[in-house]
């Protein structure tokens, strides 16, 4: 069913002292050595969580009937999601508004200046519903959407891994090993050797990629992040 993955990427920065070898201790003085380096590491996950995004959205002739309106669409789409397998926890509400709707017209047919007047009231309700069974996904999201009929539309679906922090270590490790071998590297070459890490900063870059966009995946995962070593 899934055709996208996570991709989580970490750069970080590191420095790592260089051991210089002299015979003559006073050649180095109070001035440091180091090598700074940059790389990124990445991982992999397939969601296992999906947040789907419904809005309840109309208009009536006064703001009683308006809020009572959307207030039972929403109760419903709440209702519905509970009896579908939906935890109450995983269920909230983003946005909610009630306004009044205004236009401008002439004032009459001989007088062309314009007065604003009131020709609705507004209620809008943006209800997020957390599905952590995702091959139901599509018939739970149906489902909701054909309670309101025209007065609920979907604004989104977003797919996420739940627990990250798994996800977030094993790209950081990743990315402080390739580090590591691109800073013995440069060290080996001025015929030094890595000593100690001095410094080590990490930024993390989370989205989503789908498996039928391959061109879109490669420039992502070619995109320029850092890893730095002093």
């Amino acid at each position: 069913m899934m055709n996208s993955f996570a991709i989580l990427k970490v750069a970080v920065i590191c420095c790592f002292l260089v051991l210089i070898v002299t015979e003559n201790v006073a050649e180095l003085g109070f001035m440091p050595y180091s090598v700074r380096v940059s790389a990124t590491g990445e991982a992999h996950a397939e969601p296992d969580v999906a947040y789907v995004s419904l809005v309840v959205d109309l208009q009536d002739a006064t703001m009683t009937e308006a809020r009572k309106r959307g207030a039972e669409i929403s109760s419903r789409i709440v209702e519905s999601a509970l009896s579908s397998g939906i935890e109450n926890k995983d269920l909230t509400t983003a946005r909610f508004s009630t306004h009044p709707v205004h236009e401008w017209r002439e004032r009459s047919r001989g007088d062309r200046r314009s007065s604003r007047i009131t020709v609705g009231f507004r209620y809008r309700n943006e209800v997020i519903v957390k599905v952590r069974d995702l091959d139901n996904l599509s018939k739970v999201s149906e489902q909701l959407l054909d309670l309101g009929g025209d007065d609920v539309t979907l604004q989104g679906i977003r797919f996420e891994v739940e627990d990250r922090d798994a996800v977030e270590i094993e790209a950081r490790t990743a990315a402080i090993v390739k580090a590591k071998k691109f800073a013995n590297a440069l060290a080996s070459g001025a015929g030094s050797s890595v000593g100690k890490v001095i410094r080590i900063e990490s930024h993390v870059n989370y989205g989503m990629m789908n498996e039928r966009s391959p061109v879109y995946m490669m420039d992502a995962m070619t995109a320029d992040a850092g890893l730095e070593m002093a």
